[in-house]
């Protein structure tokens, strides 16, 4: 049996199922070797090497907590646990109230996650995004990060309501070559914040991701907390030069989003 994975930006690679490592119950994430590209881990329709998951999850969590200045309580939803609660976990001067929906909860049969957490976690158990946001009381999260989450009207509409004034969003949006999915998900965001900006992550594998980054105050390079950034142990991606330098944009891009940046 072959199963055939699909990648960001459509590319294909083959796994053959007796070289499937480790794998959820639910066949949603694994950990798989490959003739070509080595070892790889599988979330849902993703693959990702260690490396690039690890650098991903750096520039989704880190982007957007170092945009805001002093976050007090954050909603994350998506990403893989593990992962999310490690980049989360290396902030020591701040205090953080974290509610995490995990979309992916068949992930911790393969990841664990690490003990004594400092920051307060309230881990939510709930696959309807929507439904949980609009529950929610409005201005209560100072920052808001989704991972695979459809930017739905309606959901948008609820976490510009559920941020604070100051508030700073922060998602995947899709791989880069995906003009339509990049227009129609900056769109979302354009129309609930003042800044709505796309930033660009080179994964080496699969390729380069697409992020954005909303807010309704601060700035993602004029206003990024520099002593903050830099003083993060044990990252091998994200650091303050780089999240300035990763909203660069070429210029077939300026021109595909001109009129729906907000910069």
């Amino acid at each position: 049996m072959e199963l055939k994975e699909s990648l960001f930006a459509g590319l294909k690679v083959e796994v053959q199922a007796d070289q499937i490592e480790k794998e959820s119950s639910d066949k949603k994430v694994a950990i798989c070797k490959t003739e070509n590209i080595g070892k790889v881990i599988k979330v849902k329709n993703r693959l990702f090497t260690q490396d690039s998951l690890k650098n991903y999850t750096e520039m989704l969590i880190h982007t957007a907590l170092n945009t805001h200045k002093e976050a007090k309580k954050i909603l994350v939803v998506g990403g893989v646990k593990s992962f999310v609660i490690a980049e989360i976990e290396r902030y020591f001067d701040i205090n953080l109230t974290v509610d995490y929906i995990n979309l992916s909860e068949s992930s911790e049969e393969i990841f664990e996650t690490q003990d004594n957490l400092k920051h307060k976690y309230n881990f939510v158990t709930s696959s309807d995004v929507k439904e949980f946001i609009s529950a929610q009381e409005n201005d209560i999260y100072d920052v808001v990060i989704f991972d695979e989450v459809e930017l739905e009207k309606v959901t948008m509409a609820h976490v510009n309501r559920v941020l604070s004034e100051t508030g700073v969003f922060g998602t995947y949006s899709s791989a880069f070559g995906d003009d339509e999915s990049l227009v129609s998900n900056l769109t979302a965001v354009s129309n609930e914040f003042i800044i709505a900006m796309p930033y660009f992550v080179n994964l080496m594998l699969p390729t380069t991701a697409v992020f954005l980054l909303g807010s309704k105050k601060y700035h993602p390079t004029a206003d990024i907390i520099l002593q903050r950034a830099d003083l993060l142990d044990g990252l091998d991606y994200y650091n303050s030069e780089v999240q300035e330098a990763s909203f660069k944009q070429p210029n077939h891009i300026r021109k595909l989003l001109k009129g729906i940046v907000k910069n």
